[in-house]
């Protein structure tokens, strides 16, 4: 059996940051941030709790609204990929819970002087897979 590998763009650091995720249909479900790297975190939700592909956390400590997606879960954890930061709240707490606004900036600017670097890296025509045809 082959070891699981570390998917994450960054150093995971523990938080425990209170916070809520917001679903598209206007459910609101109470979580805590368990971790956080630059590019997603691991949340504590109620097992019971069905997580859609995409939701709003809002953090209660600094006022981040992220745009998030559903990865993984195991038991009442569940992995998010952080997309983009919608606000922050004018006034909140001047301690930022996790840097997450800055990190995502910061792999934002990394990913663009990769592209400035190197270009784009997508292939300039899709490539074509398929059945190999036999000759009779």
């Amino acid at each position: 059996m082959q070891p699981e590998t570390d998917r994450r763009l960054g150093k995971r650091e523990a938080t425990r940051v209170d916070g809520r995720m917001v679903f598209p249909d206007g459910k609101i479900v109470p979580v805590v941030m368990i971790d956080s790297s630059t590019s997603g975190a691991r949340l504590e939700v109620d097992p019971s709790v069905s997580v859609p592909h995409r939701f709003v956390l809002k953090l209660d400590e600094d006022g981040q609204e992220i745009v998030s997606e559903f990865i993984w879960r195991k038991d009442a954890h569940v992995g998010i990929h952080f997309l983009e930061v919608q606000s922050v709240r004018p006034g909140a707490n001047s301690t930022p819970a996790p840097a997450v606004a800055p990190a995502l900036v910061a792999a934002r600017q990394s990913l663009s002087d990769l592209r400035d670097r190197f270009g784009d890296l997508e292939p300039s025509q899709p490539r074509r897979r398929g059945l190999m045809r036999r000759r009779a």
